[in-house]
């Protein structure tokens, strides 16, 4: 084999192995490591056996893609063993096209299947790291684990996912909740309209579509968790009154009024606007008070119906004379929840964002979009975190307006917003809590 005898000739005269021992070597070859493997090429030279070549390169394959607690310069070595290796096996082929495909196939299968159950992968860290079984959710959900989830779920087969599928959303729920906001609905929401990998993963498109969509059809976006048994079948969050377009309009302004006028009492937000600059860093703030309105007009769509939410939209274009074009941008943010609903791989909120700071400048350069992405990015964090906490205020709002306007019990706590069970005693639970 002439790449062994290229490889491993040292000169001198190393005595050989007999023929038969070389021939009933491929067991041993199997339990091999690297530096064994490179040893015995030395003493057996270019006499190597088609048979036992072939066992070299699997156990070789396995070394690099598979094997636990192996040095990453291992790794790699074996890598580039393994390819010459190849090469000498193709050799006698090369007039054999049957023969070649499916070495070929053999050996595609081995680079293919590593990504599923091989190094780096999560049924590979698991053992790795001897995860406990009682561990084993927390581990897979891991939010650095997320861009390997998938090729996990692979691996498990669908009737294992199947069984642990109310498991992994309890925690990427618990991973992504903030200590406020207890309303799982809205959690999964963010992630919808976040891009989130994991999420992307655990769901459908028709539920990831309705978990999006939670703000217009909060009833559809709420049935996905109940069809994974995760909250009851009825709801016993309902408005006890109506409002009127007056009460309504007082409301919502009020709170949109606080988007704009409270900026800079978040210190993470505050911070966020330090970074990017003056004419960034409005931008993002007419996006948030935007995203905030869109979700406004929609929810009392919702609850009130089209027409009041028209006429909600047409107050709303003269409470805020400081943004121009409000109508303009507004619609900008309804185009972008559209383009998502056809595509669900694009953040919705980074959408939204990269859409109302443009401006309609001309579009980046690659390394002008490279210096600004991490910004851009949070940004867009930071709409997502503000779509979940809106959404939560304002839920709330309207229903103890709602009580208030009906004239019930002030002392009454509406908690629409508990809909989970994950971090709160049994005596916090409303009747939407994840069990």
């Amino acid at each position: 084999m002439s790449f062994f005898k290229r490889l491993f000739s040292r000169g001198g005269h190393t005595a050989k192995p007999p023929l038969s021992a070389i021939a009933g070597a491929t067991k041993e070859i199997e339990n091999m490591s690297l530096m064994e493997i490179i040893d015995f090429m030395r003493q057996v030279g270019n006499t190597v056996p088609a048979g036992n070549l072939n066992a070299i390169s699997r156990r070789l394959y396995q070394i690099a893609l598979y094997d636990h607690h192996v040095a990453v310069q291992d790794r790699e070595v074996a890598l580039k063993l393994v390819d010459a290796v190849d090469r000498d096996l193709e050799a006698p082929l090369a007039n054999n096209p049957a023969g070649l495909a499916a070495f070929r196939h053999a050996t595609d299968y081995m680079k293919e299947n590593a990504k599923f159950i091989g190094y780096g992968s999560l049924t590979w860290l698991l053992e790795e790291n001897r995860v406990p079984p009682d561990q084993v959710i927390a581990f897979i959900m891991r939010k650095e684990h997320a861009h390997l989830l998938g090729n996990a779920m692979h691996a498990m087969g669908k009737d294992a996912v199947m069984k642990v599928m109310p498991a992994l959303i309890r925690k990427l729920i618990l991973n992504h909740r903030s200590s406020t906001i207890r309303n799982d609905v809205l959690v999964l929401h963010g992630l919808a309209c976040a891009q989130d990998l994991a999420f992307e993963v655990l769901f459908t498109e028709s539920e990831r579509t309705a978990l999006r969509l939670a703000h217009r059809d909060y009833a559809a976006a709420r049935n996905v968790l109940v069809a994974l048994g995760l909250l009851p079948a009825t709801s016993g969050i309902q408005l006890v009154g109506s409002l009127s377009d007056s009460q309504l309009g007082q409301l919502v302004f009020r709170m949109l009024r606080d988007e704009w006028d409270d900026r800079d009492a978040e210190r993470e937000l505050a911070t966020y606007l330090n970074s990017v600059g003056a004419e960034w860093g409005q931008g993002f703030v007419i996006a948030r008070l935007l995203l905030s309105a869109h979700l406004a007009l929609a929810h009392v769509g919702m609850i009130y119906g089209n027409a009041t939410s028209s006429r909600l939209h047409a107050d709303l274009l003269h409470a805020f004379p400081q943004i121009r074009d409000l109508g303009f941008l507004l619609e900008k943010v309804s185009v972008a929840e559209k383009v998502t609903a056809a595509d669900s791989a694009i953040s919705l909120d980074l959408l939204i964002f990269d859409a109302i700071t443009g401006k309609g400048e001309p579009e980046q350069t690659e390394a002008q979009f490279e210096a600004t992405r991490a910004q851009w990015m949070r940004g867009g964090e930071l709409l997502t975190r503000r779509r979940i906490q809106f959404l939560y205020r304002l839920r709330f709002m309207l229903n103890c307006l709602a009580a208030k306007t009906a004239g019930f019990d002030g002392d009454r706590q509406f908690t629409d917003t508990m809909e989970s069970a994950l971090a709160a005693p049994p005596t916090e639970f409303e009747e939407d809590c994840i069990v």
